[in-house]
């Protein structure tokens, strides 16, 4: 993916679907995509574990992950302040 640039295209989204791409390496930060309502990363190619940042995107009704690459047994980070969450 290069130096992230076109991961930080997305902070200005509401809606992404990273899904069925051929992304490498590991998963980005998810700091500054905080207006995302709907996230679903499935079959992207990206590697685990799931950042602890993705506790930071309040606004989020959906989010689907599946399929990470490697990255070995880690602990879901805590989706506690998601109060919006209507799928998961």
């Amino acid at each position: 993916m290069g130096d992230g640039a076109p991961m930080e295209a997305v902070a200005g989204w509401a809606d992404s679907s990273l899904s069925s791409n051929s992304f490498t390496g590991k998963l980005p930060s998810f700091q500054s995509w905080k207006q995302l309502e709907k996230l679903e990363l499935e079959a992207s190619g990206f590697e685990g574990p799931i950042p602890r940042d993705i506790s930071l995107l309040r606004n989020l009704t959906e989010l689907r992950i599946t399929d990470l690459n490697g990255g070995g047994p880690s602990d879901f980070p805590s989706l506690d302040g998601m109060t919006k969450m209507q799928n998961l």
